[in-house]
């Protein structure tokens, strides 16, 4: 398998963003540097995606666009600690 590194991983895929997450092998999280998704905060998919996110060893914060205010649509930005 190749060592190449994922500079980043943008996930935008409609309310399956949590599922995008969990189908990444363990074996490639660890060449993963940044994450942006945007997640729709429905069912607790937002703070189950910060957890994996967490769990894989990844700074996580959270924001939401001023104009989505009242929307279940944020976005989580991911990276590694430095």
């Amino acid at each position: 398998m190749s060592s190449r590194v994922v500079a980043l991983l943008k996930v935008d895929v409609e309310r399956a963003e949590l599922d995008v997450l969990r189908g990444v092998s363990d074996e490639l999280w660890p060449r993963i540097d940044r994450v942006v998704a945007e997640v729709h905060d429905e069912g607790g998919r937002l703070a189950e995606c910060g957890r994996l996110l967490r769990s894989r060893g990844f700074d996580v914060a959270v924001d939401q666009d001023p104009l989505l205010a009242g929307t279940p649509l944020y976005e989580i930005e991911a990276g590694r600690p430095s």
